[in-house]
């Protein structure tokens, strides 16, 4: 007989923290749990509805969320993956789906998170998960715990956040596997305004990756913003960021690099419901002028919105839409390649 797979291990664990307490247990509703095991999906998890044959004191695990995306990525080939999220408790969530890769195959996919507040402005979150995406590659968090605090200093304009945090990661394809401890900070200004139409912000952040085998990837960032509004209708800003970067990630999925840019943009409202957009940068590092960016976002009714927007250096195209009532859904055609990214959430 098989070993439970780690997705049912999750789904044991989800059904645990479903049990309510006895007092708040219902009568008529119950809950089955079956294992399937299907060739190459390993062993897959189904719910069953069983009225007629009551089991009091389960709860049925409340549905928040649907995702479905695709893509393509350089180490994976083409992927598509489709999960559901469960709310079993204030601040616990399992998703539970599939993922297809080109170069994997069809693989589970399964993820557990939980979120408690352990002191004032403190939260500490777990996440236990498998066959996920992170960035280019599939990861699997086994488990990784986060640690945070934000706010802002009394007295002041300045908000600061605060991370630590530990995990083990399996990156595939590449197999690899290892420990990662991170701490990272950041303080940032809120915009302070010059003159009635200029404001200022600026911020600044470091960030720490350590690895069980002695490597690290360090990054320092500094970023400053001068904005000019000088009515409702136009906008400008100038940004420019700085991170200067040391080490490497032998994880590969998380590393970090350096960036030396300036970039400019400007938007137009001709009317309330249409903004016009058009962005452009300087890299200080390849010391060239990057291709422009422009955008378009309307609004319409009932919280109705659409974007779209064209990027001249990879000349692809990004096409946006929300609906509360149905979700929100966002299309990238890159035309050199002619690959389709997607991805609806709801």
């Amino acid at each position: 007989m098989k070993e439970p797979g780690l997705v049912g291990i999750f789904m044991a664990i989800s059904l645990i923290l479903a049990l309510p307490s006895p007092a708040d247990a219902p009568t008529g509703s119950a809950l089955s749990y079956v294992l399937l095991d299907l060739p190459s999906l390993g062993l897959l998890p189904l719910y069953a509805l069983t009225p007629d044959t009551l089991t009091p004191g389960l709860k049925i695990p409340k549905i928040t969320q649907f995702v479905l995306k695709g893509g393509s990525t350089g180490p994976l080939g083409i992927y598509l993956a489709a999960g559901l999220g469960f709310e079993l408790s204030r601040g616990t969530t399992l998703t539970l789906g599939t993922t297809f890769t080109e170069r994997l195959g069809i693989e589970p996919l399964a993820s557990l998170s939980r979120s408690v507040a352990v002191r004032p402005g403190w939260n500490l979150g777990i996440t236990i998960s498998q066959g996920d995406l992170g960035g280019d590659y599939r990861v699997d968090r086994l488990p990784e715990i986060i640690l945070t605090r934000g706010g802002t200093i009394a007295g002041t304009r300045l908000n600061y956040t605060l991370e630590a945090s530990a995990g083990h990661f399996i990156v595939r394809p590449n197999n690899l596997s290892g420990v990662r401890g991170v701490l990272a900070g950041q303080l940032a200004t809120a915009s302070i305004p010059l003159s009635r139409f200029v404001a200022i912000s600026a911020s600044t952040g470091y960030r720490q990756y350590a690895y069980a085998d002695g490597a690290s990837n360090t990054a320092w960032w500094e970023s400053a913003q001068l904005s000019v509004t000088p009515g409702p209708t136009f906008s400008a800003t100038v940004t420019y960021l700085r991170q200067t970067a040391t080490g490497a990630s032998p994880l590969l999925f998380d590393g970090m690099g350096a960036e030396n840019s300036v970039e400019g943009a400007v938007s137009f409202k001709p009317r309330q419901s249409i903004t016009l957009q058009y962005s452009q940068r300087y890299s200080f590092i390849s010391q060239a002028i990057l291709a422009p960016v422009y955008g378009a976002t309307f609004v319409f009714g009932q919280g109705q919105s659409a974007g779209i927007s064209w990027d001249q250096g990879p000349q692809t195209l990004i096409v946006a839409y929300s609906r509360p009532a149905l979700g929100s859904l966002s299309l990238s055609w890159a035309v050199p390649t002619r690959l389709l990214s997607f991805s609806f959430q709801r």
